[in-house]
């Protein structure tokens, strides 16, 4: 009986399988054809031609050009990214640097050739802004780079929840006239293998699109600017902006040349960097850095000289103790700052050059100081002044009044005080300052040679003066431009040290 149960229970189980089966599935399918697929093996999607290396000839500088990489402002990328560049900045004989948040900008800025900013979260501060300005007026050159794909997410309280990388860039690159627009581009039509990958035929005629017929940015910010586009997208690309296209700028420049803006980062990275003419534009971009010309003067110091420098001495065997104490005094400065130093009776090929000279001797060495227009007089003592007593900045730099008659003016050569009188020059922009207690620095730029000229009042003050300069900083001096006024201790002071001006 139990048994009985079991099998009607299994057949109750089995019965409804058994029908349904029969009911839906009523024999075995036969197909009357083949069923046709798509010819998968010559389906070909459209990409460019990958690049070959490009050799590239190292180029020969006197001193090493310095590209200096912005990494204090959070920026999004790696430095190991931008290997292909910085390969072929070193090819060309440059020094990459990295910035130091713990110095100023502007103080990085005086020995930087070139400067580079790669997507930056964090704003820069107005001290900053003005000083990439000045650098990038005196000839330095500039790089911004920003992409729609570097973004990031942020917690300090100070900046948006969301920040975008192209809005701070704006803010360097709007004083030159160069906008990045908060879009990114796309072609529906021809593009290398996704609508965000653009393929670039057209280019303006600048050294950036030297030798390039077609390049692959992979997702990019468009430019607004009224300067000269340098990448100029056909009409089938458009902005996500508006969705319309015609004249779209992916790069350009500004500030005479001097400044360069793209909107795309990863074009330079692996393995994008193997595509098309991607390496060539990376070449070309390197070259771009490193042929502005620099020029330089007194608030660059000590970041003066381009070329190792010369020392010049008439008559090097005459040389008293002071002066081989101050050559030795200025040499140890300059090998801080890998400056090679060397003796000579004259000006030599290819190297910059220093000269010191004591006021009453300035006619001897009048053929480098001629261009300053500088002049001598003699004055009557001032009778408040207290014996021995430091003169004072706003009294060197205060034309005094001198009875008319008195006052003896000559440019050359100069003429030896009474003891009731003193030597003054005359500086441009500083007017007339007394020699006692002052030093001068003059400088004169040139792309053959640049000159440093020193002035003091004798042998011990030059030596002293010497100290100042090495230390690698003026900031007790005051500057305009290529003429410094530095304050030294006076010569019948009875004390050593330098006399600071407060």
């Amino acid at each position: 009986m139990k048994a009985f149960r079991i099998v009607i229970a299994i057949l109750l189980f089995v019965i409804p399988i058994g029908a349904r089966t029969l009911w839906f599935y009523q024999g075995v399918y036969q197909r009357s054809a083949p069923v046709i697929t798509p010819d998968y093996s010559s389906l070909t999607v459209p990409q460019p031609l990958l690049s070959t290396p490009i050799s590239d000839k190292s180029i020969s500088y006197p001193m090493a050009p310095i590209v200096l990489f912005d990494v204090n402002h959070i920026d999004l990328y790696l430095f190991s990214e931008i290997k292909p560049l910085t390969d072929a900045l070193s090819t060309l004989g440059a020094s990459v640097r990295i910035t130091d948040d713990n110095i100023l900008l502007s103080e990085q800025l005086k020995q930087a050739n070139a400067y580079v900013v790669i997507a930056p979260v964090v704003p820069f501060n107005p001290l900053e802004v003005t000083a990439i300005q000045d650098f990038v007026h005196r000839g330095g050159r500039l790089l911004v780079i920003s992409d729609p794909t570097r973004n990031t997410l942020s917690t300090s309280s100070t900046l948006p929840t969301f920040v975008q990388p192209v809005d701070i860039a704006n803010f360097i690159l709007e004083p030159f006239g160069i906008t990045f627009n908060n879009d990114y581009v796309y072609n529906l039509v021809e593009n290398e293998a996704n609508f965000r990958n653009i393929i670039l035929k057209d280019f303006g005629k600048h050294s950036i699109s030297e030798g390039l017929t077609e390049i692959v940015l992979y997702g990019a910010h468009s430019i607004k600017t009224a300067q000269t586009p340098v990448f100029t997208a056909d009409p089938d690309t458009l902005s996500s902006l508006t969705d319309k296209g015609g004249n779209v700028v992916l790069a350009a420049t500004g500030a005479d040349g001097n400044v360069l803006a793209i909107g795309d980062f990863s074009f330079m990275t692996a393995p994008f960097i193997e595509v098309a003419d991607n390496q060539i534009l990376v070449k070309n971009i390197s070259r771009f850095l490193l042929s502005g010309t620099r020029t330089h003067d007194l608030t660059d110091y000590p970041y003066l000289f381009s070329h190792p420098a010369t020392f010049l001495v008439k008559d090097s065997s005459t040389s008293d103790r002071e002066t081989v104490n101050m050559m030795g005094t200025l040499q140890k400065g300059l090998a801080l700052l890998n400056i090679s130093f060397s003796i000579a009776n004259k000006p030599q090929e290819g190297k910059d050059l220093i000269v010191t000279s004591t006021f009453k001797k300035a006619d001897e060495i009048k053929e480098y100081t001629k261009s300053f227009n500088l002049s001598f007089s003699t004055e009557p003592l001032p009778t408040a002044e207290p014996e021995g007593a430091a003169v004072q900045l706003s009294e060197l730099a205060k034309p005094t009044p001198t009875p008319i008659g008195t006052e003896t003016l000559f440019p050359f050569p100069v003429i030896e005080p009474t003891p009731s009188t003193r030597l003054v020059v005359n500086l441009p922009g500083f007017g007339k300052v007394s020699t006692v207690g002052t030093g001068v620095i003059l400088y004169l730029p040139s792309p053959e040679r640049n000159t440093l000229i020193l002035f003091a009042e004798n042998s011990q003050a030059l030596l002293e003066f010497a100290g100042i300069i090495s230390s690698g900083s003026l900031s007790g001096c005051m500057i305009q431009q290529d003429i410094a006024l530095c304050p030294l201790t006076p010569a019948d002071s009875g004390s050593s040290g330098t006399n600071r001006f407060p």
